[in-house]
Order: C-alpha cells, then sequence, then structure tokens
C-alpha cells in the first residue's frame, strides 16, 4: 500500500507539472491583444469607425450598426480572403460554387448575382467592378490581407451615402499605415495543383508623406 500510495503522488505531480508546461502558450499573448483586454467597457465602445457617416467618429454616435475586424483577429484565426473574414460577422454568411465567392446578408442570398448588392471600399473607393457591379471577396480580391488594418462592416442600406451597390451593407477594408521610415516586406504562399504567390511590399514616409 505505501508503493501504491507513492507512485500515484508522483502520477499526480507529473500530471500538475503537465497541465502547467501546456498552460504556457495560452498565457503568451500579443500586446495588443493585452491592451484590449484591459480596455473598459466605456473604452472598446469609443473605438473610431469611419465607414457609417465618411468620417472618423465614436461607433457609440454612429448612425449604423458597424463590425469591426482589426489585424490582429485576421492573423490570429488564420483569414485568407475577406470572404472568410464576413463569415465570422454575426448576419452574414458565403457560399462557394467552385467560381466565386457569394456573402449573404441575414438570410438573403441571391445566387449569380455576383454579390451586386453588397458595396466593397477599400480606404473608402469603391471596388465593385462596372460591367456586374461584382465585390471580388474570394481569392480574387486585389489586396493581400497581411497589407488590412481593419474592416468596417456596416449593416443596412447605405447607398444614399456611398452610391450604389450599398443594399445590405457596406465592407471598407482599411489597410495599414507605415510605421517607419522605411519598410520592406517579403511574403509568399503555396498551394494544391502546384498555385504560388508573392508579395513585395516597400514603405517610404517622409514629413507627413507616405
Amino acid at each position: 500500500m505505501r508503493l501504491c500510495s507513492q507512485h500515484r503522488g508522483r502520477l499526480r505531480l507529473i500530471a500538475i507539472l503537465a497541465i502547467c508546461v501546456a498552460g504556457n502558450p495560452c498565457l503568451a499573448q500579443t500586446e495588443s491583444d493585452q491592451d484590449l483586454m484591459r480596455l473598459n467597457i466605456e473604452e472598446l465602445a469609443s473605438l473610431k469607425v469611419y465607414s457609417a457617416s465618411r468620417h472618423l467618429e465614436d461607433s457609440r454616435k454612429a448612425p449604423s450598426a458597424v463590425t469591426i475586424i482589426t489585424h490582429e483577429e485576421i492573423a490570429r484565426y488564420g483569414w485568407r480572403t475577406v470572404g472568410e473574414i464576413l463569415r465570422s460577422v454575426r448576419g452574414f454568411y458565403t457560399a462557394y460554387d467552385r467560381n466565386y465567392t457569394y456573402v449573404g446578408v441575414r438570410g438573403f442570398l441571391q445566387s449569380g448575382d455576383y454579390n451586386a448588392r453588397v458595396l466593397l471600399l477599400i480606404n473608402g473607393h469603391r471596388i465593385n467592378e462596372n460591367i456586374y457591379d461584382s465585390g471580388l471577396i474570394g481569392t480574387e480580391f486585389p489586396l493581400d490581407l497581411d497589407l488590412i488594418d481593419r474592416v468596417e462592416v456596416v449593416r443596412g442600406p447605405s447607398s444614399s451615402l456611398f452610391g450604389t451597390n450599398g443594399e445590405l451593407g457596406v465592407v471598407n477594408v482599411i489597410t495599414r499605415r507605415p510605421k517607419e521610415s522605411l519598410s520592406v516586406e517579403v511574403a509568399g504562399n503555396t498551394g494544391s495543383f502546384l498555385a504560388r504567390s508573392g508579395r513585395l511590399t516597400a514603405t517610404f514616409r517622409k514629413s507627413g508623406v507616405s
């Protein structure tokens, strides 16, 4: 009995050490994550948004419901397309027909409309193409997601503010600003069927001009 009790004690000690070691990666959060977790409800509600009124304002004063997806969230969950980002937003879902990715809003999705009822912007500039008014949110999106600072999703009709295509909502992709005076980034991707892609980004900033 004495040997069994000692053996059980050693097993408990090993189990406790294993739990502590396994828990360390969960505690290793980035600085941005820790900063967001330190914010109270009032500070989170005072985040600035642009897409609701085409100028920076507090999210509490915005005339529409706005969802913000940050660069940290995109990196954390490994999203690679705007469609995957929108699929995480409440009330949005996507469908894929092996050619294009379609987005549905609050149960409304018409196959073959090429997302013409959702306005897609980059830094406030419309990028729905001019023939079918389609919004390309799949792998054909013209911007690498690593260059995105945040995505603002405005629910509801906004055609009176932004123009056509804003019937169901507005998706405004806001790019990152250069943090250093001179920087160069190199990135590459690979996939099935010998898919390859690469990116070379250079930024320059001096006297307020970037």
